[in-house]
């Protein structure tokens, strides 16, 4: 209770406030010309709030050839004025004053505050005053003055626009109104998560821990691209001082070249980078192997890193506090089927992972599982929330050619649908298939069936790991065949280890008559999937 009355408090005095500051925005004060001139020309009023008089601090109005008083209106800031400075004309002419007055605009009320004396007008310069009988002031300037100047003599600096002329009936509605609006937001975010924290549910316990804070327990089995103690040598590097990209150079770049473009590429975070451009977001990095995209997205996002390789997530701990970015990390060490987030996010990633669900879960199929993973996916995402897969096509052209697939490294086995892969793969090593990938088609309709309504297909060349050519794919239209018909085209390698194909010649003639077809993009190696 006591908590739902400061709230009510603090929105009530942010309410007054605010109609405050709109009441005073919104009230003109003006000043007021009756004159009467024999010549069209401009006038030009200037208020001087403390740095003398200027163009930037002046307003202009037309005058108008009349036999009859009218009115110039200038509207003037609500800041203390030390003092006005009238220039009637800029033409050699005759301009009658008949009053000068200060008005405040209240509602349709207008109310005056000051009437000046004419009397009390003084010619600065190329202006010669006169009175008529009539006490109304006569302003003649000839053919030799360019600028002509009266001051309007301030007894005292303005300063009418004081707190209690804003606070009025106008005043009371507003902050009323405005009270209405946002006392409901102020209650519901007093009672929602509290955003620097991750809460989860795993293994029937709640756990919750802040950016910067880490959690993990110890896999059954998981994936791994080197041995363990590798990683373990790489970490106690980099926690030693080493800059942890001349540590991984050091480590790979002759012994696993492949593994160090994967770890060290700036490619990697390409597609994000040129269509997504994330900012200020809540984001969740499912298998974020060595942090190749925690890391960067880190830098103006909110990151919760999950990967299930201990040495992995520890690895990304010690590059973290090296970049001194560790503060917008949350680090969780366990499978993703193995924990459900109470928090919801901006964008999850699942960057090389779909394909790889069923593999360490023997409880269920594969197909069932990676369903599983994408309507978990797509129920911890915020309204509008979305998420980015990298993953290879099953029918892409290199594939479909006897490229080894990435993932098990044999060829023409998971190019196949699902059970002829599955039985063939039996055949072939006598072992269960249960790494998987799709074609576009495929893809598509699984999604639909977890809930995404939005969903977005982005071919990647030569692969999604080291993409360097990225074409949108849009109402089945993709400039990835215009790319091959115009003779462009970038060699692609075997996704196990990086090498090049040995059969380019071949890949680039067959690509030709697919992009001719206008097809190509369906036989592309990788997508990239933005599903909403």
């Amino acid at each position: 209770m006591r908590k739902v009355s400061l709230v009510i408090l603090l929105s009530l005095a942010i309410s007054s406030v605010c109609a405050y500051y709109f009441n005073k925005t919104s009230t003109p004060y003006f000043l007021s010309v009756s004159y009467k001139s024999n010549v069209d020309s401009i006038a030009q009023l200037f208020f001087n709030t403390g740095n003398g008089y200027s163009e930037k601090e002046s307003i202009k109005n037309k005058v108008f050839i009349n036999t009859q008083f009218q009115d110039l209106i200038f509207a003037l800031p609500k800041e203390k004025i030390y003092g006005l400075r009238f220039d009637p004309m800029d033409s050699n002419g005759t301009i009658e004053i008949k009053s000068i007055k200060l008005f405040m605009q209240k509602n349709s009320i207008r109310e005056l505050l000051q009437s000046f004396d004419l009397n009390t007008l003084n010619s600065l310069h190329q202006v010669n005053l006169s009175q008529k009988e009539n006490s109304n002031l006569i302003a003649r300037t000839d053919s030799n003055y360019s600028d002509p100047a009266i001051e309007i003599a301030l007894a005292k600096s303005f300063d009418h626009w004081e707190l209690f002329d804003f606070i009025n009936e106008n005043w009371l509605r507003k902050s009323i109104l405005i009270s209405l609006l946002i006392t409901p937001i102020c209650l519901a975010l007093s009672y929602s998560e509290n955003p620097r924290n991750i809460n989860f549910k795993i293994f029937n316990k709640t756990r919750s821990i802040d950016w910067g804070e880490s959690f993990s327990i110890e896999p059954e089995d998981c994936y791994r691209d080197t041995k363990t103690e590798n990683i373990r040598e790489i970490i106690e590097e980099i926690r030693f001082g080493k800059p942890w990209k001349n540590v991984i150079e050091k480590k790979f770049k002759q012994a696993n070249p492949w593994l160090y473009e994967i770890i060290s590429s700036p490619k990697r975070t390409k597609f994000i980078d040129d269509f997504i451009k994330p900012r200020d977001l809540k984001i969740l990095d499912i298998g974020a192997g060595w942090g190749q995209f925690s890391i960067p997205l880190s830098r103006e996002n909110y990151v919760c890193a999950l990967e299930p390789t201990p040495e992995r997530i520890d690895f990304i701990k010690a590059v973290a506090n090296q970049e001194k970015i560790s503060h917008k990390i949350s680090f969780i060490g366990s499978d993703y089927l193995d924990l459900k987030f109470n928090t919801k996010f901006d964008l999850i990633l699942s960057i090389g992972v779909f394909e790889w669900v069923g593999s360490f879960r023997l409880d269920k199929e594969p197909q069932e599982l990676q369903l599983e993973f994408l309507k978990k996916i797509k129920s911890e995402l915020k309204d509008k929330g979305n998420l980015i897969i990298g993953i290879e096509n099953r029918l892409g052209l290199k594939y479909l050619l006897g490229a080894n697939d990435d993932h098990t490294g044999l060829p023409n086995i998971s190019k196949h649908p699902a059970e002829l892969a599955k039985k063939l793969y039996k055949e072939k090593t006598d072992k269960e298939l249960r790494c998987f990938t799709y074609s576009i088609a495929e893809y598509n309709q699984m999604l639909s069936n977890a809930g995404f309504q939005k969903i977005k297909f982005f071919t990647a060349n030569p692969d999604y790991k080291i993409p360097e050519k990225i074409f949108p794919i849009i109402n089945d239209h993709c400039e990835l065949n215009n790319f091959i018909l115009s003779e462009n085209w970038i060699n692609e390698h075997d996704g196990t280890d990086g090498t090049p194909l040995k059969y380019q010649e071949k890949l680039k003639a067959e690509s030709k008559i697919y992009a001719m077809d206008r097809k190509l993009h369906k036989f592309a190696p990788s997508f990239f999937i933005l599903a909403e």
